[in-house]
């Protein structure tokens, strides 16, 4: 129907709902503050259709970083987990991004791991590392030392988390850990972090960290990422020295095991490319992308190689020495340097 004017009346209906991009932005982070199951999608879908002005930075964001694809994402593994438990939605979750995993790990390892109190720690070259981990060890007690703003995301996982709080970072130091993308996705969350109250990291993540050795020394199996995520070469953060501390010294040390893992020929691009192709029939690198593998070495006793009288720098050193052992580091050449900038810079770097 068309006024005199000659505008359709569903047009007025559309222009009487729209909103101010800071009232859309509020909804938003008023949405990832609460953390309910599928808030955060339909705020952020609200946002896309009704706000003009919003949309072409949202859509400038989109060619940076697939923002839209990973909330769709993430509100599907959140039903997922919510339905199936964690390990068969990681499974699931794999399978619907189209990438091929092999997990290698002997059966003795296999046995500890599922029957005994575990530490599984490795590297954390991407995004989904966490979510192949639970793919691999289908225990239900199995729990995440994972960044807290992930729980906003999927709210589901929340139950298997071990929450640790983001310090306050340069972007300089995001670009130099996970290159350009890297940097636009610390700047999204520190746009919905602005929705929820601040925190003091350092004296809430050392009682996250004594959750976790709690958490232990009652059967149960934690994952911890000592490098912190994004690249490789640099030292590990003290949280999983304080970890093995506080079990070495517990009445419990002697039945406590160590299992190092290693994710290999994987990045985020690799991820990123995955989530593009997520609303195609056919994604474009279809049969391109290697088999992305997670290795798990030997599970051995805390008490062999923790010293309780030690450090927790001390004890993350000496674990990184060994760990550096099990899995040697690629040796960089000289074409490695030529190259760095643009290889960090667009997060080509393959662990």
């Amino acid at each position: 129907m068309r006024r005199a004017d000659g505008r359709h009346r569903a047009d007025d209906e559309y222009s009487r709902w729209r909103v101010s991009s800071r009232q859309a932005f509020r909804r938003v982070r008023r949405a990832y503050a609460e953390g309910k199951e599928g808030g955060l999608q339909a705020a952020y879908a609200d946002v896309r259709w009704r706000t003009r002005a919003i949309r072409p930075l949202l859509a400038l964001a989109d060619r940076l970083y697939p923002v839209t694809e990973l909330i769709e994402f993430a509100g599907e593994m959140g039903q997922r987990i919510r339905d199936d438990g964690l390990s068969t939605a990681c499974a699931a979750g794999t399978d619907r991004l189209g990438l091929d995993c092999d997990f290698v790990m002997s059966e003795a390892t296999r046995e500890v791991i599922a029957t005994s109190p575990v530490i599984v720690y490795g590297n954390h070259p991407t995004m989904l590392t966490p979510f192949l981990v639970g793919a691999a060890i289908p225990r239900p007690d199995l729990r995440f030392f994972m960044l807290s703003y992930v729980g906003h995301l999927i709210p589901s996982l929340r139950a298997y988390m071990l929450p640790l709080e983001i310090p306050a970072r340069r972007s300089w130091v995001e670009w130099r850990r996970g290159g350009n993308r890297r940097v636009v996705a610390h700047w999204l969350t520190q746009i919905l972090e602005k929705g929820r109250g601040p925190v003091d990291a350092k004296p809430s993540n050392r009682q996250t960290v004594g959750k976790g050795a709690r958490h232990v020394c009652g059967g149960g199996c934690v994952v911890i990422f000592p490098s912190g995520g994004g690249r490789k070469d640099r030292a590990w953060y003290p949280g999983i020295g304080q970890l093995a501390r506080q079990l070495a010294g517990g009445p419990r040390a002697s039945d406590v095991f160590l299992v190092p893992m290693h994710e290999e020929n994987s990045s985020n691009d690799h991820v990123y490319r995955s989530l593009r192709g997520l609303n195609r029939e056919a994604a474009d690198d279809a049969g391109k992308l290697p088999t992305i593998r997670v290795r798990f070495a030997e599970a051995r006793r805390l008490q062999d190689l923790v010293d309780a009288q030690a450090t927790a720098h001390e004890i993350a050193k000496e674990l990184q020495a060994d760990y550096e052992t099990l899995f040697p580091q690629k040796r960089v050449s000289v074409l490695d340097w030529f190259l760095f900038p643009w290889r960090v810079a667009w997060s080509r770097s393959r662990a």
